[in-house]
């Protein structure tokens, strides 16, 4: 009996996403890269569905670039403002 190659894909694909948080996480907040990992799942969700069975979501995708576009707006926000320095001053 012969195994389809698509079979394989999911496997292909949690590697990926596991090696690029690997290489990532450091990086980035925790915060970012759950965020980006659920944008991946719901943009890839949409093509199996668009591919498998002729559906396409509008609402899943104006979701998805919504999310999208407040993750872009919080880390421009992120990289403008300066960190805050903390000092600890001791008396004694």
């Amino acid at each position: 009996r012969r195994v389809l190659f698509r079979s394989y894909l999911g496997g292909l694909a949690g590697v990926l996403v596991i090696v690029l948080s690997t290489y990532i996480t450091p990086k980035i907040s925790s915060f970012y890269l759950t965020l980006l990992i659920f944008i991946g799942q719901l943009f890839i969700g949409i093509i199996i569905d668009y591919f498998s069975f002729n559906k396409l979501s509008i609402g899943k995708v104006i979701g998805g670039f919504l999310v999208l576009a407040g993750l872009t707006y919080n880390l421009l926000l992120d990289k403008k403002q300066k960190p805050v320095k903390v000092t600890c001053n001791h008396l004694g």
